[in-house]
This record gives C-alpha cells, sequence and structure tokens, in this order.
C-alpha cells in the first residue's frame, strides 16, 4: 500500500473536524508517525499533504491564507483548489539573504521553464545543494487545448499521450569549477528523466571555460541555459513571490529585460535509465498521474511547489 493510500484510512480520524481547531504540519506529522512508525521522511509526508489538497476528493484541507490542516466538511468536498501551491516562496521577510537569493533563482528558473504551458514542479531549497533531486522539473504535457485556464489532454493512444520529463538544476556562477561541478550534479539528478538542463545565472563564464563547459554538456547530453544578470540586475529584480506569482502578461514585460543565452540545447534520452527513485521524484510522478488520470492540468497546477 502507497504512503497515499495510508493517509487516505488514516486522517480522517486524527484531523480536527474543523478550521478553529486546525493543527500545524509538525503536529500532523508526529500523529501519522505515531500510527505509520519511522519509514518516512518528513519531506515525504509534507509532500503528499501538498499534494492531496489539489485533490477535490481529498479529506484534507488547509485554512486559507493561514496554517493548519483539518478535515474537509463535507460542503468542501469535491471543491478544487483554486491557487497554487505557493508556500515555499511566501517566506522571503525575515529570511537570511542567501536563501532568499536562491528563491529568486528558484522563481525565475520556474517561470522560464514553464514557458509555452509547461508544467513545472518546484522542490524547497535546502541549506545544502541536493544530490538526490534537481530543483526543478519541467512537465512537458500530452496534446492538450486550454480551457477556462485548464489545460485539457487530447484522447490519445500509446507513447504520444505520455509526458515527458526534464530535471533542472539552477547555480550561480562562481567560476569555472563551480559551473562545472553544477553540471555535474545535473547530470547526476536526471538520470531518471528524459532530459537534464542546467541554468547558470551570473557574469559570463572566460571564453575558454565556456567551450570547455559545452563539450562537457555534449559529451553527457545536458543542456546549458545562460543568463548572465549581474549582482546590480538582480537587485533591481521583483522578489521571488512577485516573480512566481506574476500572471503572463507582466511575466512577459520582465522577461524582456532578462537575457539569456541557449549554450547547449538538452538532448532528448531515447530510453530512460534504470535507476531506483527516491520519496522525491515520486511525489513529482505522482502530481503527474494524478493530471492524467483526470485528462487535465488546473489553473492551480501549471506551477507547483511544495510547502
Amino acid at each position: 500500500m502507497s504512503l497515499r493510500q495510508k493517509l487516505r484510512e488514516i486522517l480522517p480520524d486524527i484531523l480536527p473536524d474543523s478550521p478553529g481547531r486546525a493543527i500545524k504540519g509538525t503536529e500532523l506529522i508526529r500523529r501519522v508517525r505515531s500510527i505509520l512508525g519511522g519509514n518516512y521522511s518528513d519531506r515525504s509526508y509534507r509532500s503528499q499533504f501538498s499534494l492531496m489538497m489539489l485533490d477535490p476528493e481529498s479529506c484534507l484541507a488547509r485554512v486559507e491564507n493561514g496554517q493548519g490542516y483539518y478535515l474537509r466538511s463535507p460542503n468542501e468536498a469535491g471543491k478544487r483548489c483554486t491557487r497554487s501551491l505557493h508556500d515555499l516562496f511566501d517566506r522571503e521577510k525575515g529570511e537570511d539573504e542567501g536563501n532568499s537569493f536562491f528563491r529568486q533563482l528558484l522563481a525565475l528558473g520556474a517561470r522560464f521553464q514553464g514557458a509555452c504551458g509547461k508544467g513545472v514542479f518546484v522542490f524547497p531549497d535546502e541549506e545544502e545543494e541536493a544530490w538526490n533531486h534537481p530543483d526543478l522539473v519541467s512537465v512537458t504535457w500530452p496534446s492538450g487545448y486550454w480551457d477556462s485556464g485548464a489545460y485539457c489532454f487530447l484522447p490519445s493512444e500509446g507513447q504520444e499521450g505520455a509526458p515527458f520529463y526534464r530535471s533542472v538544476c539552477l547555480a550561480s556562477i562562481a567560476g569555472f569549477v563551480g559551473a562545472k561541478r553544477a553540471l555535474f550534479r545535473a547530470l547526476a539528478t536526471s538520470l531518471w528523466a528524459d532530459e537534464a538542463e542546467l541554468m547558470l545565472f551570473g557574469n559570463e563564464l572566460l571564453p575558454g571555460d565556456e567551450g570547455e563547459l559545452v563539450q562537457l554538456g555534449a559529451m553527457y547530453g545536458v543542456g546549458i541555459l545562460l543568463i548572465p544578470l549581474t549582482n546590480k540586475q538582480f537587485d533591481h529584480l521583483p522578489g521571488a513571490g512577485a516573480l512566481f506569482r506574476a500572471d503572463d502578461e507582466e511575466w512577459r514585460e520582465m522577461a524582456r529585460n532578462i537575457p539569456c543565452r541557449v549554450l547547449f540545447p538538452p538532448r532528448f534520452r531515447r530510453s530512460r535509465l534504470p535507476v531506483v527513485e527516491g520519496d522525491e521524484i515520486a511525489v513529482v510522478r505522482s502530481w503527474v498521474e494524478g493530471c492524467l488520470a483526470r485528462r487535465r492540468v488546473e489553473a492551480c497546477e501549471l506551477r507547483v511547489s511544495i510547502s
């Protein structure tokens, strides 16, 4: 039985029955763990909680514009989430400068990858770079059409109806050695995906270093997108939350002033490598499979971040 199925069984008995008695995520995890044991990480639980709230039939609800989980009432059942999960970008005030800067990179990466209607899954920023998952996953959906803000899939069969996954890592250029390390991280975290890409932010590389980095990208099939923004240009950009939540017209206006250059395009893998996928990648697949099962991607699911 999957973690999602286990949560569906036990949550109705341990959730408070009204928003006024809502409990925070740490308390909910404590209650769940007292029943299921220590086989799952806090990240796994929080990821599942976030995705369950996108399911209109889920028993889990969260206080609007606040913190806390409670049991969804019969009157609320069947109502779909009306907003994306922006928790990751709601924590700008009071955060240290380094984390705030990286969240700004995450928001920029999500908007660049989300162009042309692609779905984007954003992993939370961490104190240290993660080597078991990328920073973003961009999903190319099957053929479809737009209907009232939602993307609906056309009837299809076989491989044409399968989504394509691009694993994306972000890095701020700190010399050639740092850029090369970032490229190998992009490769290591993408073995499960159809494509891999590294988005590099910062000053231009020296011509010789850029050429060597492109050779490495070509050797391993890792795409490289350079966004040469100086520190002064970054200072003039909106915060992470504003970048992430800007509507399409606002984003296009911002993007006009953001230079970017493709050093090497991602190479599509004709067959995925046989690797063991951890909980982090399983959460991405769960999000995508839920959309495929409904044959549509709601407006609030086009760019998803987990709390």
